[in-house]
């Protein structure tokens, strides 16, 4: 049985960088062309999520998405990249997906292990409150940018709040894949 929230909270920690950017962006495009690349945008990172992950299980082992979990650590431990985003002159549909697009290797890193073990119906279900947070995500970008002293908090802590996501999302990966006892076998 897949937790609601819990997904939720999966998707905001590996899309407050989308986030972020979004505020950069929002003010200076259609709303409704905001909605459709970021929702197709995080559709695309999905289903090709999907598609590798599945791969992976045919191919190899599942206990080999394990080495994801320590992409995702690597992750947390690294220098903080910063990310800037290029003034836009009127982005439209093209610009802002490719944005989304370029800010998502994070989310394969996590939705490749995940769905080794997914069924279609969850694979169905995970798609449909993706695009309602993508949605939502982009509604709340276009009411934050009114809210000043919330933009500086998002800027100061998200980095935090998505490194968490990141350390505990690795620390399961690697305990569901039992990829650590697979590597001690083969020692």
């Amino acid at each position: 049985m897949l937790n609601i929230l819990l997904l939720v909270i999966l998707f905001i920690g590996i899309n407050t960088d989308t986030l972020i950017a979004l505020l950069f962006i929002i003010n200076q495009c259609k709303l409704t062309t905001a909605l459709y690349s970021v929702v197709l945008s995080d559709i695309t990172l999905w289903v090709t999520g999907i598609i590798i992950g599945k791969t992976f299980t045919i191919v190899f082992p599942t206990w080999i998405t394990g080495f994801m979990g320590f992409l995702l650590l690597w992750m947390v431990i690294r220098p903080q990249a910063t990310t800037t985003t290029r003034q836009l002159n009127q982005p439209g549909f093209a610009s802002i997906f490719l944005l989304c697009i370029s800010l998502g290797g994070d989310n394969l890193a996590v939705y490749i292990p995940w769905v080794t073990n997914l069924n279609i119906q969850s694979i169905m279900i995970i798609t449909l409150v993706f695009i309602c947070c993508s949605i939502a995500m982009t509604l709340i970008a276009k009411s934050i940018i009114l809210i000043k002293p919330l933009i500086y908090l998002l800027k100061r802590y998200s980095g935090y709040c998505t490194k968490l996501v990141y350390l505990f999302s690795g620390i399961r990966i690697i305990y569901n894949s039992h990829v650590i006892r697979h590597l001690i076998a083969i020692i």
